[in-house]
């Protein structure tokens, strides 16, 4: 592999590849982030290398094979971005692909030849030329309208299509010619050197059994074997493409190229590390740097920096934060590490969580249930019940009428809580029916998009007696006032998947839970009163942000992060038939 290789890759993509001692030999890593003008990442974004898509922003991938690559990335209302990638082996690339949005007014035409040397114009409805060119891959941007395409090639016969350009939109073009038949012409070609100071001469050489070779660069026409001196005029990687020509107009091409420098520039090391693996929501992630370049530009928000030093970063959102160093070195080299650091989600609140449930009405000499759930408890003491353990559920018998308050107290070493609810003894008998307690662990978040909006069938449970019942949910409000939005809404689903919507909707059909502010904390929440038959169902629960571009009245400014809604268990209590 020609070290010019490496030279074209630290200026066309500021990616260092010095020899220098932290950089691991393996493996070959290529990442590409797609950004819009203001650096806001782009999520899913289709990745094309050598015109076969790969996946989509962000993409990761191991074990790229060295040598020339065409990389494209394209996304629907983007402008097409294109970059040609020379790949080192055991070297790391991060791709920053900078998306530029179509104008309203504006859609593009990509063009793609299967064969080299040919003519592709390009002529809107009025007979206008407006574009030609020679390329192989080639992406234009167009007003509206109707275009006519053609490809002309020696020894071919001439391609012809129409195409309608519509507005932000890429319309797609594949010019295929016939591959004459015979045997392509044997080619050697080189450029003698790998580097070259500006103003020392270029040697080139070929070879080839065809007929003539055509060398771009200003070269020109050539016969079959020959030499030529060039002089380096500017700085900068030239790339030469040697193209032979043979018998039915069959082709052979091959590139080389050498480096121009004014100096003998080195890309500057660069030492740059992410001291945590991870960290608790809430909690400053450290990070390091050292270079013998000029200075240090470290996004995530951080900036410009010099050669060396260490910051404290306090993230406003939890999730995987990569952090991009770019040192600056003389003649704008430069060198790219990449590190990063999981922020975890807000932990459970230390002070215990504790929900109960009773039978609020019973016949004198039958059981009553008393139902009991807790999470960050030590232990916990509920009347009527011995040795209650963290959760459980007893049927205590009461032989005489009246009021019984049952309290549950749940303990640990930040302090307790309690809970209290009442037992109705009655001297008839009466049907009885239990509140049904479930404990369930469920997150859904605003910027997760369709992935995040909803946790559907979270949990089941079984009811027994037909009727109206009012949905409790124990909900850990886990962001205090930085996230205005954790508001969420239920839906509950049969045993055929049927969904039963609240009777007491506040947004059309579904009732909206809206956000309670204040410091980190539970709350009990009324979520809604469905009307249920006997059998099995199961809960939904979505976040707000998926209904409120129809129902805006409960948003509490833009949803424009995280705004995560954490329920630990629901209660579903009878209210009648």
């Amino acid at each position: 592999m020609k070290r010019h290789w490496i030279l074209m890759a630290l200026v066309a993509f500021g990616c260092s590849k010095a020899d220098l001692p932290m950089t691991p030999a393996s493996p070959t890593t290529l990442q590409v982030i797609a950004v819009d003008k203001d650096g806001i990442l782009i999520d899913s974004a289709r990745v094309f290398v050598d015109g076969v898509v790969v996946g989509s922003t962000p993409f990761k991938v191991q074990d790229v094979q060295p040598g020339l690559h065409a990389l494209r990335v394209t996304r629907k209302g983007f402008r097409i971005f294109s970059e040609q990638l020379l790949v080192e082996d055991g070297e790391k690339y991060t791709i920053e692909a900078l998306m530029t949005a179509l104008p309203a007014s504006q859609g593009q035409l990509l063009v793609t030849v299967n064969l080299d040397s040919a003519l592709v114009r390009v002529v809107d409805a009025s007979g206008v030329l407006v574009v030609e060119t020679r390329e192989r891959t080639s992406v234009h941007a167009l007003l509206p309208g109707h275009y006519f395409v053609s490809g002309a090639r020696n020894g071919s016969n001439k391609v012809e299509m129409e195409v309608d350009i519509q507005e932000s939109q890429t319309s797609n073009i594949y010019i295929e010619f016939d591959v004459p038949a015979g045997v392509a012409p044997a080619l050697a070609f080189n450029v003698a050197q790998d580097t070259v100071l500006l103003g020392e001469t270029i040697d080139l050489s070929w070879h080839t059994d065809g007929i003539q070779v055509i060398i771009d660069q200003g070269v020109g026409v050539r016969g079959p074997s020959g030499t030529d001196i060039l002089l380096s005029s500017t700085t900068g990687l030239k790339v030469f493409t040697a193209t032979a020509y043979g018998a039915d107009n069959l082709t052979t091409q091959l590139m080389d190229s050498v480096y121009v420098t004014a100096l003998r520039a080195i890309a500057p090391s660069l030492e740059f590390s992410v001291l945590q693996d991870s960290i608790e929501f809430g909690e400053a992630v450290s990070i390091e740097w050292r270079s013998n370049g000029y200075q240090v530009v470290i996004d995530q928000g951080v900036g410009s920096r010099g050669p060396e030093g260490s910051e404290e970063i306090l993230f406003a959102n939890p999730g995987k934060k990569v952090f991009v160093a770019t040192a600056y070195g003389d003649d704008n080299m430069r060198s790219v590490r990449t590190d990063s650091v999981y922020v975890k989600e807000a932990p459970l609140p230390e002070n215990p969580v504790l929900m109960l449930s009773t039978t609020r009405l019973v016949t004198a000499g039958h059981p009553a249930t008393i139902t009991w759930q807790s999470q960050n408890s030590e232990y916990v003491v509920v009347d009527y019940v011995d040795n209650a353990g963290q959760a459980g559920s007893v049927k205590t018998t009461f032989w005489t009428p009246g009021i019984r308050i049952v309290t549950a107290t749940a303990f640990n070493q930040r302090g307790y809580v309690s809970a209290t609810d009442t037992i109705e003894v009655v001297e008839p008998e009466v049907e009885s029916i239990d509140d049904i307690l479930v404990a369930a662990e469920s997150s859904v978040r605003a910027d997760k998009g369709d992935a995040g909006y909803s946790d559907a069938g979270i949990v089941t449970f079984e009811v027994e007696s037909s009727g109206r019942y009012r949905v409790l949910a124990e909900v850990w409000y886990n962001s205090g006032d930085s996230q205005l939005n954790e508001s969420y809404y239920l839906t509950i689903s049969d045993a055929a998947a049927s969904v039963v919507l609240p009777r007491d909707g506040n947004a059309g059909n579904n009732k909206v839970v809206v956000d309670d502010p204040g410091e980190p904390h539970t709350a009990t929440r009324e979520s809604g009163v469905f009307k249920l038959g006997t059998g099995v169902y199961s809960i939904n629960v979505y976040h707000y942000g998926k209904i409120s571009p129809m129902y805006p009245q409960f948003l509490n400014g833009p949803l424009d992060g995280p705004e995560s809604v954490k329920i630990l268990g629901f209660k579903l209590v009878h209210i009648g038939d």
